[in-house]
């Protein structure tokens, strides 16, 4: 989910581009993927020149993305080794990373992708049902921007396409 949607785009044969990214940071500064805080973590990395490197695994040969980011550090050259099947999730309210500049993004760019848009919920809904005390501490992971969202529902809908593409891709 989210980086991790990102990882297992890189893992399928994205290549990803910082210098995009920073182009879209800097025409869209107020975008929660593009605060300060947000650069930091990245700007910190002491290998960040290898995030433009390939990373593709050959012994994948399916991979399967939930909210992934980064979406504007690629353009569709940099997602052109991406020869296996790729199932996308996201939903249309994503706060964090916007589906049209993230997942939209990839599965226009991908060949093989198939996203599923979820109309309700936000980025952190694809994350664990939150107790009270988790809820009250952790607002910005436990509480979803839309509060008629059941994230059980969610992830039950979720399991399902999980499972639907990998034996479709798989068997």
């Amino acid at each position: 989910m989210s980086s991790g949607g990102y990882t297992v785009i890189a893992l399928a044969g994205g290549i990803y581009h910082p210098e995009r990214m920073g182009a879209h940071c800097q025409d869209h500064p107020s975008r929660r993927e593009c605060r300060p805080d947000a650069r930091a973590i990245f700007e910190r990395l002491p290998d960040r020149d290898a995030a433009s490197l390939s990373h593709k695994d050959p012994r994948f040969r399916a991979v399967f993305a939930i909210a992934p980011a980064l979406g504007p550090g690629f353009a569709i050259e940099d997602l052109a080794e991406v020869k296996i099947p790729v199932g996308i999730v996201a939903s249309a309210q994503d706060e964090w990373v916007p589906l049209a500049d993230n997942a939209g993004h990839y599965a226009e760019l991908i060949p093989s992708a198939k996203l599923t848009v979820l109309p309700k919920g936000g980025h952190f809904t694809f994350l664990a049902v939150c107790s009270d005390q988790g809820r009250e501490r952790a607002k910005d992971i436990c509480v979803d921007i839309d509060p008629t969202v059941d994230r059980l529902a969610v992830h039950e809908q979720v399991d399902k396409l999980v499972l639907q593409f990998f034996d479709t891709y798989l068997r």
